[in-house]
């Protein structure tokens, strides 16, 4: 037999251990890194706490009754059974002094070792920084009432001109008031009215007036209109679950937030042009003229080249796009924006340009769905995040619009023809006029625009200043005025003046210029 006392104190300290073990409570380090005050703390909680546990379960006394496991199935004179059945029982029975309890020191010491185990468990640095809160912010003075009157003195300079001669008169009594010059004590306003406790205000006229304000709020917050309000404000959340979730899927799954797509009937240059996993950093840093390649791929790589620097190099301006939401489809036919806009969603689903479209539009009728995305989203159209370029190179300069639908949005095809680069050609300024007109329509780069200002057309004068070969150094300061990406001239057959143009100026202006123009037109969700 046990005493019901010695169970229930010995099973609370079993599970002390249990939870100190599973919080790791005991280990050394985090007992060491709780420092001496919350160690301090931890003694004094447990011994309190303890002696209070030892006195009110009155564990100094002997069990009321006690626990029994018998094996037969005879129960004796006091006894019920617990729980059990046959010749495994346990029964509980009165106790008349006969059960096994545990002294008074004992049950005490377990009591102080429990309250030590919880204190343990529960009781660390923070724990300690917010009773040290707490008590500050209860004994603090101004806890309760509002702040004192912070008074400011608007008095007058002693030294302004015409008050020596007012308090004079005013002192012989030729004057009745000191006016202007009379020193005056305003209040500073400290912004909302205070709602404590006044200064001056007694204990019971503050108590009802908290009491009136608590009735008063919750009379308008359990009336029929603030109810209903909730009510709709659930409702409309609830219905909105759906909207949710899917936004939470498109941030999980980095929907794209636009999707723009070229195609050209170029050939792929096989080098990993705008390829998702490395366009950021190949488009980083570009050479500031395109590469002077020779074979198939050179109109591929020339192509690449400017619509890398015009869209996604970063060395003079901000991007004016993410070149993971830009494609490329190589050797498309020269009639892909008429197979478009005649079917647009079979062309689009056999180059595989569909569900990037489809996965941008969703986003956007998401955003719009969603008043918290609707607000903090552009106010772009599904056309400044939807695009679709034609680049087709072999024929006559020409340019055309297609206007389509896909999907109930309407979109417009921009197509452009440009003749083949000449051979020897080193600058291509007329490919980076010709993309800058397709990304933007009605783009036009003039000498108002450029750098150079306005006498920017080379002269035979120049040239031959710059044939010398005396003074080279002086003789270059003179290349920035010559703007080439409105009138190369003559510049473009001299290589070694090119090696040392100052792309920084003129580059640099053209992109920025180019870009303004374009974040006008498309943008990202």
């Amino acid at each position: 037999m046990i005493g019901t006392k010695t169970i229930a104190t010995l099973g609370l300290l079993a599970g002390g251990f249990a939870l100190a073990g599973a919080l790791d409570s005991l280990s050394l380090e985090r007992i060491v890194a709780r420092g001496p005050g919350a160690l301090f703390l931890i003694g004094c909680f447990a011994a309190v706490v303890g002696t209070l546990m030892f006195r009110f379960w009155r564990l100094g006394e002997p069990s009321g009754h006690y626990f029994r496991w018998a094996r037969d199935a005879t129960l004796w004179e006091t006894e019920a059974q617990l729980i059990g059945t046959g010749g495994w029982r346990i029964t509980i029975g009165e106790n008349r002094h006969e059960a096994l309890d545990l002294g008074p020191r004992a049950q005490r010491l377990i009591c102080i070792a429990i309250a030590l185990l919880l204190a343990l468990a529960s009781i660390g640095s923070r724990a300690l920084d917010l009773l040290g809160r707490f008590r500050h912010s209860v004994t603090s003075p101004n806890a309760t009432y509002c702040p004192e009157v912070e008074k400011v003195d608007t008095a007058l300079d002693p030294n302004a001109p015409g008050c020596e001669l007012v308090r004079r008169a005013y002192a012989l009594g030729y004057a009745q008031s000191l006016g202007d010059c009379e020193a005056r004590t305003r209040t500073q306003a400290t912004g909302a009215p205070c709602t404590l406790r006044q200064r001056d205000e007694p204990l019971l006229h503050y108590s009802w007036r908290r009491l009136d304000g608590f009735w008063a709020s919750l009379r308008q917050n359990m009336g029929s209109a603030h109810t209903q309000k909730l009510w709709r404000d659930f409702v409309a959340r609830f219905h909105r679950m759906d909207a949710l979730r899917k936004a939470e899927e498109e941030v999980l799954g980095s929907a794209p937030h636009a999707s723009h797509h070229i195609f050209t009937n170029l050939p792929d240059p096989k080098n990993g042009a705008f390829r998702e996993a490395t366009c950021a950093d190949r488009y980083r840093w570009l050479a500031h003229r395109p590469p002077a390649g020779s074979g198939a791929t050179r109109a591929s790589l020339v192509f690449e080249h400017v619509v890398g620097q015009l869209l996604f190099e970063s060395r003079y301006e901000p991007a004016a796009g993410y070149c993971r939401e830009y494609q490329v489809h190589w050797g498309a036919p020269t009639d892909i924006c008429q197979r478009i806009a005649a079917s647009p969603e079979a062309t689009l689903d056999r180059l595989g340009a569909l569900p990037s479209v489809r996965a941008a539009l969703e986003r956007y009728a998401l955003g719009k769905e969603l008043e918290s995305l609707a607000v903090r989203q552009r106010p772009l159209g599904p056309s400044s995040i939807v695009s679709f370029q034609c680049y087709l190179e072999g024929e006559a300069p020409e340019r055309k619009s297609t206007d389509f639908s896909l999907d109930g949005f309407r979109f417009t095809a921009e197509e452009i023809h440009v003749p083949v680069t000449k051979a020897g050609s080193v600058l291509y300024v007329d490919r980076y006029d010709a993309v800058a007109k397709l990304f933007v329509r009605g783009f036009h780069y003039g000498a108002l625009l450029s750098q150079a200002g306005l006498e920017q057309t080379p002269t035979a004068g120049a040239e031959t200043s710059l044939a010398r070969h005396d003074n080279l150094l002086m003789r270059l300061y003179g290349l920035e005025g010559f703007d080439i990406y409105l009138d190369p001239a003559w510049i473009a057959d001299r290589p070694d003046l090119l090696e040392v143009y100052p792309y920084q100026i003129h580059l640099k202006n053209y992109v920025q210029m180019f870009r303004r123009q374009y974040r006008l037109e498309r943008g990202r969700l």
